[in-house]
């Protein structure tokens, strides 16, 4: 009987090493896995550091160059504004122009016209004179 007390004492013992030495490579395992987390944990946050600065200063040029693209588009709406302006008022300038030439043009014809007219009656006159 002690035989067997000692023999499945001897079992126990052994079982109990090997459970401690399972235990221990589990606990090994574990740790292992832990500090790789931890490190994937540590790239992966410095990563995302330095994404969120990447896109920080990707936002800062997108937004300079949208002002400029704003400033540059204001720039042209003006000048476009003022050619139109421009070109409304020499259109009203050349029609006013045309208009006070067509009166001129009509004046003239009629101080031509008049003109013929005295040239006709001084002439009938001085061949009156002859005449007399």
């Amino acid at each position: 009987a002690i035989r067997a007390l000692r023999a499945q004492l001897r079992d126990a013992r052994e079982q109990h090493e090997r459970s401690a030495a399972e235990a221990e490579a589990l606990l090994g395992e574990q740790e292992e896995l832990s500090r790789r987390y931890r490190h994937e944990a540590t790239e992966l946050a410095q990563r995302s550091e330095g994404l969120v600065v990447e896109l920080r200063s990707e936002v800062e040029r997108l937004a300079l160059r949208n002002a400029e693209l704003s400033a540059q588009l204001a720039a042209t709406t003006t000048a476009a504004n003022q050619m139109r302006g421009a070109e409304q008022a020499s259109s009203e300038r050349t029609r006013a122009v045309d208009a006070e030439l067509r009166a001129a043009r009509q004046e003239l014809s009629r101080l031509r016209g008049a003109e013929a007219q005295h040239r006709a009656t001084a002439h009938a006159w001085a061949y009156e004179r002859k005449q007399l």
